[in-house]
């Protein structure tokens, strides 16, 4: 059995979705965040031929800038509900 460990970079998933979007060709397109890892731990199973993968912990990290211009605020509040929805 394979054991592993995610680690999503939630900065990069909140600037990627509407490429992933354009990607797919579905402009509703929504991720099922709680489905997340469970999914690449499977994927990585499947990649490695491991019939089975225990996923042993998940690690979110994002960032959010502190310091930002008045014309940017709105995006910095959007990018906060993104982590905190």
């Amino acid at each position: 059995m394979l054991k592993a460990m995610v680690f999503i970079d939630g900065s990069w998933l909140y600037r990627a979705r509407e490429t992933l979007r354009k990607k797919i060709g579905d402009p509703k397109l929504t991720i099922d965040y709680a489905k997340l890892p469970q999914i690449l731990a499977e994927r990585l199973g499947e990649q490695l031929g491991a019939s089975e993968v225990d996923l042993v912990r998940t690690y979110f990290f994002a960032s959010i800038p502190d310091n930002v211009a008045p014309e940017d605020i709105n995006e910095v509040e959007e990018q906060q509900d993104f982590y905190t929805g």
